[in-house]
């Protein structure tokens, strides 16, 4: 039962603060820059940006160059920038 406690306890303070931002955002930026700047498969930079949690789901437009990823945190969005300078998040 108190493991139960520790893990919803977790949860919740990861779900209220900045931090849970991190995982989607360095997933997005990751297989963003992964695909459009590197030129790799979608599986190598699936497995090239895996993190902690893994990503609930992963929209890309091949055509506009950008991803988008959920978690159970958040939703982010990487897009490509240039072969200079990579991917950047949306906010």
């Amino acid at each position: 039962m108190m493991n139960y406690i520790g893990l919803i306890s977790l949860m919740l303070v990861l779900t209220s603060c900045e931090f849970n931002k991190a995982f989607s955002s360095s997933f997005a930026k990751e297989y963003c820059s992964c695909r459009y700047v590197v030129g790799q498969t979608k599986e190598h930079c699936k497995e090239y940006a895996q993190n902690f949690i893994p990503p609930w789901s992963i929209k890309e437009n091949v055509e506009k160059k950008y991803v988008t990823v959920s978690n159970m945190f958040k939703t982010t969005t990487a897009s490509y920038v240039s072969k200079r300078y990579g991917c950047s998040i949306k906010e």
